[in-house]
This record gives structure tokens, C-alpha cells and sequence, in this order.
């Protein structure tokens, strides 16, 4: 097993040392030139939004400040796409008309100087009817398109709107209203179609859809408040109480005309800007455009030659890690038995596999570093000899393996194959840690059916000692988010035993369903209760599939929160009697009567007293009164042995006296032969009867809520018991029958136990 391991290295080293020798990453930075021959009224330059870089107005205010800048204008278009919290699409215009109503057509508007647009396009030589637009005037230019929806010099209203693709249906989501505009003129799509920039790009790239106004009436952003949101479904998730301001207007083309006193270089000024913002900007003089863009080149050299030894030394772990696994089954079975699960199994032989990987990376870095450092040394001896393999050593030079990519390959390839290689294997040993069980079941088969009422019990057991801590683990656990359940309610009893009452949706309907911690004997089952009808429920299962993931955590958590202390004492020899344990029993319980008593003397306080000056002392007593009970839980599980004993034996003199009352009464003894055979038997009787009022009373407590352990209600419960008036409390504090404090008061003024309904008062 040594033997193999270490070969395995050797060979994976020689890999690593490979890849670093003959593969290289390099990633560069170029700077792209386009040349175009063309014709422009003067000197420009013009800087433009790509999808990678988006230019807003702001961006641009340093262009002002400089000094060979005689003039800039913008051409504003729309945000390709738009995202606001949830609501996501593409913008669009669309143009309400008082004579035609709402076109049907989504239109893009392109904003732009007009005097700009004129003197350098000659714009107005495209108009086929009407006339142009001057200076800020609230008009549009549309194609002659829409001659035959829009009349010359109406008032139309431009609305800006998101649409999104909702059942294959395309729906505008989002409105806002830009103003309203004069159609002013209708220009001819064809010729402006054919308008182009210097670049050789068109300047309006769908004249068939688009509408011109001037750039200084199209706003940058809008406050998103303002959107109208057409579907009621769709919220923006956003504060209405301060502005969020989204952008929708974005600079399409920024031109520059440069002061043409100053004869300055328009391309090496190009080149600046480029730097500056990063946009992809053209520059044009003297009948020669030149466009320049940053591209950003990744070359890798000796992707194909590494690939065939990646597949043979995966191929060698793969066999390594089975031949390993085969050797070591039967020390699988064994973890397995002992409580190993296939998750902690599989990640030992993953964590073997990463350490021959780490090891491997790191041998082979330095077989490569000194044989780079070597290389000096060796190439001119075998120049001569061996011109080809020469040739091979100034390469390997040329190509420097101790680049930080080249280093990132080598150790994602020196950790990664060998656990790649190995999960197959690691599989197999999960197989084996079942034992020949199915790692998938049907939950459905494990369910217990009792009618109308169906029980899943779930894979975890405590003591009864345990049973407040197994409730306080499930109470945690009950408000993540794996458990939407509603209406959620519990409560823990002394004895151990605890219940949840609470309501989920299966198949959507809500049911009514209760987690119970049921005691038989000495151990605590807790019992999943829900209708028979939902057996079959995929929601179901789901729920108690999360529910026993959850419950097989117990056991850890237990371990991180519970301190045994194991100490050595003197053994006790004399063995405790009933009566020493109810002597004990009888000390306590006027403890806990003291106790109870001073807590009943708060609760009556809170009506005349602030809480705050009672929370220190009902600390207090609830603590004592908490230990007094787990002293009478000790003490119930000493008793409950001997309850049924000295019942039976109560019952036996019962039966004895009861003879002898009828032997009297039949003549078949005299009085003084009756005193002298019952007189003992029922003072025997009597001092059993009080042991078992005692152990009763035991018994009885340990099925009480606990006094420092909250019932669990949901928030909304909580905050619907605070609205409630509040009522005159019943002057019992719990049911003597059964121990619960789910005491009701009913109109008539009877109190009912809310446990098993017996009336009470």
C-alpha cells in the first residue's frame, strides 16, 4: 500500500512538473486602431457606449473644463434593459395619439441637439412633410411611417415603458409619461437610414421605429416611485418614503468639436479620452476617421499536450483508490457497525486523495524549478549532440511556468484530478457502509395507521431525563425555514414527555398535526400524529424527511451542551425503602408548597404592581421551584416501580377486609374476632393508601408543564393573545387529573381542563 502511494506521487509529480513546462496562461492588452477614409464638415471627435461601458451624462462634465474643447453635444437613447427589485425588461416608447389612441407599435426616441443635427447632417433635407424642430421646442420628428396614425401638429403624449415577456406574451409592466409633443414633422426613413457617421456606423440604426426630439427635454433618470406598475401582482420592493432614482436615458454618442485655432492632434486626443473613460471612441481629420478600442486578449499555449497525461494519472488514481478500498472493506464494515455514516467514510478516503494531490503539487513544482535552474547548465552539452531536444530546452525557457496562472492551473489540476479520480471509488465505499440497506426508502411503508389518525415515529430516542432537552432542541428547530409550519404551539411536562400542536399544508389544505414525546418505560419516542388521509402526501414526506435530518443532529448537539461530571464516591450498602423515598418526597413537596404559594402571591401582585420589581423574585422562586421538581423526577422514577406493587398489595387488603365485613354481617364471627382481624388490616391500609396519595401526587407533578419552561406559541399567536381583553384568571393553576394548564373559562363561568375536558369548577 506504501509502495503504490509513493509511485503514484512520483508519477503525478511528473505530470505537474510537465504542465508547467509546456502550458501557459497569458492574458494582454491591446490597443485596436481602425482606419476608414471619409468626409465630415470639420474636425470631431466622438466617444460612444458599448455594452461593457455605458456612458451617462454625468460622466462627461470634466469635458467642459477643457481647454482645446470649443463645443460637445450628446445623443441620448434608452437603456437597452432594465432591472427594478423584482420587475426586469426591455424599454420601449410608446405614443398615445388623440385622434388614433394608444399605437400599437413600441418605438425608441433618439434625443439630440437639432441645431446640432442640422448643420453637421443636414437634417432637414430628409423632412418629406411639416417642418423642423428649433432649439428646445417641445416637438418630435417621426417617420412617415406613422403618417397614416398620426396627424401633423397634434399634441401626442410619449410614454416610457418596461415590457417583459409574461406567458409568451409580451406586456408592458411599467409606465411613466415623458410629456406631451407636438408631431412637428415626418422625415423619411430611407434617407435617414443612409445618414452615416464618420466611422462609416449609421447614426440612427432603426429609422423605421424611432422617434427625434431634443436631447435637453429627455431626462437622465426618473424617481421609480413615479413608475405605474400595470400589473397589480408585480411590487418594486422599494421605499416609498425616499426617492430611488433609476437611470433610463444613457449618452449614445458624445461629439466633441475641438477649437480649431489651437491645431491640436484630434487622434492623440482620441487616445486620451480612451484612457479616461475606457469607451470606444473614433477621431476624424483631413478626410481620415481612425477608431480605437481596448481589447483584451487570453491566449493559452498547450491545452492539447496536456491532456492525454491528465487522463493517465486520473486512470491511476481511479485503479489506486479501488484497489485501496477493496483492501480496506472489511475495515468499512467495521466503521460502519460502529456508527461510521457514508458521509464521514467517503470524505476520509477524499481527504487521502487531496493529501497524494497536495503532495504531488508540491514535489513537482520543484522537479520544474530545478530543472529551469538546470537548464542552463544541460542545454549547451546537448546542443551539439542533440540539436532537436535543444531546441525543446529554448522553448521551455521562453515559456516560464512561474507565472501566477501558470501556478493557478497547476494547483487546481494537482487537487482537482485526484479528487475527481477518486470520487467513483468513493461511491463504491459509501455502498459498503450500508450493510445491504437501500439508501432510498418509502417513508409511506414506515407509517403506523390507527383510523383517522396515522403516526411516524421518528429515528431518535431520550431518557426522561433528557426529555426537556430533546423539547428545546425541536422547539429551536421548529422556526427555521426547512419547517413552514403555522400556528405552532407546545408544552414539556416533568416526566420527560412534551408536545407540539401545530398546523401545515399538505396538497393545500391546512391540517391540524402534533409531534409528541411519548414514554414507554424509560425511554422517550417522539411520534409524528397527522391524518391517514395524507399518508401518501409528497409534502408530507418531504416534511418528514426534513424533520428526521433535523432529529439525527440531537445527539451532537446534546454533547455540545451537556457537561458530565463523573466523580467517585463511597458505595451505598443499605438500599432506600419506600419510606425513606417518601420521607424525602414529603420534604420536598412542602418546599415546592412554599414555592408555588409565593409564585400564586406574584401573579396576584401583577394587577397593582409593575413587572420589573417582580421579575427578580419570580426568577428566583421559578428557579426553586425548577430544582424541586427534577428532585421529585428523580424520585418519581424510584417510585414508579413500586407504585403498581403497593396498589396490588392495597387491593389484597381491600379484598380481605371486605370478607371479613361480610363474615360479620353473615354471623360467622364474633365482634371482639372482627375488631381483632380487621383493626390491623385496615390500619395497614390506611398507611398504604397515604404512600400511594403520596406517590400520586409524585406522579401527578411530573406530568405538569414545567414552571420555567415557556410554551411555544407562534409570533402571530403571540401578538393576537396581546390584543386580547384580559379576563379574570381561574383561580386553579393547572388540572389535578392530568396535570395541564390549558384551562378554559366558559360563558357560564365553568372551568374546563382543555386536556381531557373534565369540568372543573
Amino acid at each position: 500500500h506504501l509502495m503504490r502511494s509513493l509511485l503514484t506521487i512520483l508519477a503525478f509529480s511528473l505530470i505537474i512538473a510537465s504542465v508547467l513546462a509546456v502550458f501557459k496562461i497569458s492574458y494582454s492588452h491591446i490597443l485596436s486602431e481602425k482606419i476608414t477614409q471619409t468626409s465630415f464638415k470639420t474636425d470631431v471627435i466622438c466617444l460612444q457606449s458599448t455594452s461593457e461601458n455605458i456612458i451617462v451624462k454625468n460622466d462627461l462634465v470634466f469635458i467642459k473644463s477643457i481647454e482645446w474643447v470649443n463645443s460637445s453635444y450628446y445623443v441620448k437613447s434608452l437603456y437597452d434593459t432594465i432591472t427594478i427589485g423584482p420587475l426586469s425588461g426591455f424599454t420601449a416608447i410608446r405614443l398615445i395619439s388623440p385622434s388614433s389612441g394608444l399605437l400599437d407599435q413600441r418605438l425608441d426616441i433618439i434625443g439630440i441637439d437639432p441645431v446640432f443635427l442640422n448643420d453637421y447632417f443636414k437634417f432637414s433635407q430628409n423632412i418629406v412633410r411639416g417642418g423642423y424642430i428649433s432649439g428646445n421646442e417641445s416637438a418630435i420628428l417621426v417617420p412617415s411611417s406613422l403618417s397614416n396614425y398620426l396627424r401633423l401638429s397634434e399634441k401626442v403624449r410619449v410614454r416610457f415603458v418596461i415590457v417583459s415577456n409574461i406567458a409568451n406574451n409580451l406586456v408592458d409592466v411599467a409606465e411613466y409619461d415623458l410629456g406631451d409633443f407636438i408631431v412637428k414633422g415626418f422625415f423619411n426613413p430611407d434617407s435617414v437610414g443612409e445618414i452615416k457617421l464618420p466611422d462609416s456606423s449609421p447614426l440612427i440604426e432603426y429609422p423605421y421605429k424611432t422617434i427625434i426630439v431634443s436631447e435637453a427635454l429627455l431626462p437622465d433618470s426618473i424617481d421609480a416611485r413615479k413608475l405605474r406598475i400595470t400589473l397589480p401582482r408585480l411590487s418594486l420592493g422599494i421605499s416609498q418614503t425616499e426617492p430611488y432614482y433609476v437611470d433610463i436615458f444613457k449618452v449614445k454618442y458624445a461629439f466633441i468639436i475641438p477649437d480649431q485655432k489651437l491645431h491640436i492632434d484630434v487622434y492623440e486626443k482620441a487616445k486620451e479620452l480612451l484612457d479616461i473613460t475606457g469607451c470606444r471612441v473614433f477621431a476624424y481629420s483631413n478626410g481620415v476617421c481612425k477608431t480605437y478600442e481596448e481589447l483584451y486578449i487570453l491566449n493559452i499555449v498547450g491545452f492539447s499536450s496536456i491532456i492525454p497525461p491528465i487522463l493517465i494519472v486520473t486512470s491511476i488514481i481511479v485503479l489506486m483508490m479501488n484497489s485501496i478500498i477493496y483492501e480496506r472493506r472489511r475495515e468499512i464494515w467495521t466503521l460502519a457497525v460502529v456508527g461510521g455514516n457514508p458521509r464521514s467514510i467517503t470524505n476520509m478516503f477524499l481527504i487521502e486523495a487531496f493529501i497524494i494531490g497536495l503532495l504531488s503539487t508540491a514535489i513537482g513544482y520543484l522537479f520544474y524549478t530545478g530543472f529551469y535552474l538546470s537548464s542552463n547548465i544541460i542545454a549547451p552539452l546537448i546542443s551539439d549532440w542533440y540539436p532537436e531536444l535543444f531546441s525543446i530546452f529554448a522553448e521551455m525557457r521562453m515559456v516560464s511556468g512561474f507565472e501566477l496562472s501558470s501556478i493557478l492551473v497547476i494547483v487546481l489540476i494537482g487537487l482537482g484530478v485526484p479528487l475527481i479520480g477518486s470520487y467513483i471509488p468513493c461511491v463504491k465505499a459509501q455502498g459498503l457502509t450500508l450493510l445491504g440497506r437501500t439508501p432510498k426508502r418509502n417513508i409511506g411503508a414506515d407509517v403506523r395507521r390507527r383510523g383517522d389518525i396515522a403516526e411516524y415515529v421518528l429515528p431518535i430516542r431520550a431518557t426522561p431525563l433528557d426529555g426537556e432537552a430533546l423539547y428545546t432542541y425541536l422547539k429551536d428547530n421548529f422556526f427555521t425555514r426547512a419547517f413552514q409550519v403555522k400556528k405552532l404551539s407546545g408544552n414539556a411536562y416533568q416526566d420527560g414527555t412534551f408536545d407540539f400542536k401545530f398546523t401545515f399544508q399538505f396538497r393545500n389544505v391546512l391540517t391540524e398535526c402534533t409531534l409528541k414525546g411519548i414514554r414507554r418505560g424509560d425511554t422517550i419516542y417522539p411520534v409524528l400524529e397527522f391524518p391517514s388521509e395524507y399518508s401518501d402526501a409528497m409534502d408530507l414526506h418531504r416534511f418528514i424527511y426534513e424533520l428526521e435530518k433535523t432529529s439525527l443532529n440531537y445527539p451532537s448537539w446534546r454533547e455540545r451542551r451537556i457537561r458530565l461530571d463523573i466523580t467517585r464516591v463511597q458505595p451505598v450498602t443499605r438500599v432506600r425503602t419506600v419510606d425513606d423515598v417518601l420521607r424525602d418526597v414529603k420534604v420536598i413537596r412542602e418546599q415546592l408548597y412554599v414555592v408555588t404559594s409565593k409564585l400564586k402571591t406574584i401573579e396576584k401582585l401583577r394587577a397593582t404592581t409593575p413587572s420589573e420589581l417582580l421579575a427578580e423574585y419570580e426568577a428566583k422562586y421559578a428557579t426553586q421551584a425548577d430544582r424541586l421538581n427534577k428532585a421529585i423526577k428523580r424520585l418519581g422514577l424510584e417510585l414508579e416501580p413500586l407504585y403498581e406493587q403497593l396498589n396490588s398489595e392495597a387491593q389484597k387488603l381491600n379484598t380481605e377486609i371486605e370478607k371479613l365485613n361480610i363474615a360479620y354481617k353473615l354471623g360467622e364471627m364474633s365482634e371482639e374476632d372482627y375488631k381483632a382481624s380487621a383493626e390491623p388490616l385496615k390500619a395497614k391500609l390506611n398507611e398504604l393508601t397515604k404512600k400511594l396519595e403520596d406517590i400520586r401526587f409524585v406522579l401527578t407533578q411530573l406530568k405538569m408543564p414545567k414552571i420555567t419552561m415557556p410554551s411555544v406559541r407562534a409570533p402571530a399567536a403571540r401578538r393576537a393573545a396581546r390584543r386580547k381583553p384580559a379576563e379574570e384568571a381561574p383561580g386553579l393553576m393547572y388540572c389535578p387529573y392530568c396535570g395541564s394548564t390549558n384551562l378554559t373559562k366558559t360563558p357560564s363561568g365553568s372551568i374546563i381542563c382543555g386536556r381531557c375536558r373534565r369540568k372543573l369548577r
